[in-house]
This record gives C-alpha cells, sequence and structure tokens, in this order.
C-alpha cells in the first residue's frame, strides 16, 4: 500500500479542499515503484530521485553528498 498527499500544482487538485491524497494498493509481484511514482508526481529529476533514494536508504544529506563527490551547499559541474 502506498499513501501520499498530492502535490497543490497537480492541475486536478486545484481548487480542491481539503487536499487530496494518492491512495495505491498492488499485489506485492507487481512491478511497481513507490520512488518513480514521487518523482513523476512531485516532478523530480533524476539527481533529485537519486538524492531521494539516498535519503529513503538512510543515509543523510552529507553521506550522500561525500559519496557522489559535492558538498551540501555545491551544484553538479
Amino acid at each position: 500500500m502506498f499513501i501520499t498527499p498530492l502535490p497543490p500544482t497537480l492541475s486536478l487538485t486545484n481548487n480542491v479542499s481539503p487536499s487530496l491524497a494518492l491512495i495505491l494498493i498492488s499485489n506485492a509481484n507487481d512491478n511497481f515503484s513507490e520512488l518513480n511514482m514521487m518523482g513523476k508526481l512531485y516532478d523530480l529529476s533524476p539527481a533529485e530521485l537519486r538524492v531521494a533514494s539516498a535519503l529513503v536508504a538512510g543515509k543523510s544529506p552529507l553521506e550522500y553528498a561525500n559519496e557522489v563527490g559535492l558538498t551540501l551547499t555545491s551544484s553538479p559541474p
């Protein structure tokens, strides 16, 4: 089961109060990635998905930055 609030910028949530949520129930053997679903809902870039994946895996922002050769305040070359 996957539950997430829908972003207010999504066209079908315009002028809706209270906020809407997405509830997705799938079979355990379905090929479904919650992270990819969030990326599509929130229009995340591939780099943002990589950071999100690291955070979900339990890494801190500093650990991820060190792993990929960045600082917390740097941007990719």
